[in-house]
């Protein structure tokens, strides 16, 4: 089981050598759903449409992003990013039918290596914008329905570190490009993504240790003949 973790490990490590990459795990346990109806507007990541490329112009470098929830989140939108500047907010509906047997997801975001970036990805649940928001008590309020469904803050900034040979003019060294992938997890640990390669991986193990075994019991007979004659020591003969 060890080696089966460490592979998978490795295959989410091979794929993002072509850029950088970001990640976050979390569990989807159920709490009490909240009205926002402002995060309607929000994009959102789901079992039909689990991955989406978005831009987010970084901070610049040395700035210190608060980590409390901006007070006018209920204005954010894609369209109107100034109200919570250098961040993007996105809806994670891992309630959809499809992933309803998946306890934990990983979040992946993966963004160019010539924009030197620092990325903070964090997850909450409803309650936990319903606490933050401007809006009032009767459009914000709790209620007995559960649901699984999670909220991604991703804030940027800027490092200031520019890739040799890559030049970049102020607007486009600030406008981060970059992909955000919602996968289950399977085993809690192997997004879903890499799990036809490892299956793949571990047909070709199966399919080829009668092989590998043939060709070793081979090799010993030669290697144990090979012996004999550099001692002197004639096989004894086999019928």
């Amino acid at each position: 089981m060890k080696a089966f973790l460490l592979l998978g490990s490795l295959l989410v490590f091979l794929n993002a050598v072509k850029g950088n990459t970001e990640i976050v795990n979390f569990q989807a346990q159920e709490v009490l759903a909240v009205d926002l109806d402002f995060t309607d507007a929000w994009p959102e990541l789901n079992a039909t449409s689990s991955s989406l490329q978005l831009n987010v112009t970084s901070a610049r470098l040395g700035s210190m992003l608060p980590r409390a929830i901006c007070g006018t989140l209920d204005q954010w939108q894609l369209g109107n990013p100034q109200t919570c500047p250098h961040e993007v907010w996105l809806s994670l509906s891992v309630d959809d039918e499809g992933w309803k047997h998946f306890d934990k997801f990983t979040l992946r975001l993966s963004w160019p290596a010539f924009h030197p970036t620092q990325i903070t990805m964090d997850i909450y649940d409803p309650t936990s914008l319903g606490a933050f928001t401007t809006k009032g008590t009767s459009s914000n309020t709790t209620t007995m329905t559960k649901t699984r469904r999670r909220y991604a803050r991703i804030q940027m900034v800027h490092t200031g570190v520019l890739t040799p040979g890559i030049v970049l003019d102020d607007n486009s060294r600030y406008n981060v490009p970059f992909i955000l992938t919602l996968e289950p997890l399977y085993f809690g640990v192997l997004p879903e993504s890499v799990l036809p390669v490892v299956c793949a991986i571990l047909c070709v193990i199966l399919l080829g240790l009668p092989i590998a075994a043939k060709i070793n019991g081979g090799l010993q007979t030669v290697v144990l003949e090979a012996k004999r004659d550099f001692i002197g020591i004639r096989p004894p003969k086999i019928d």
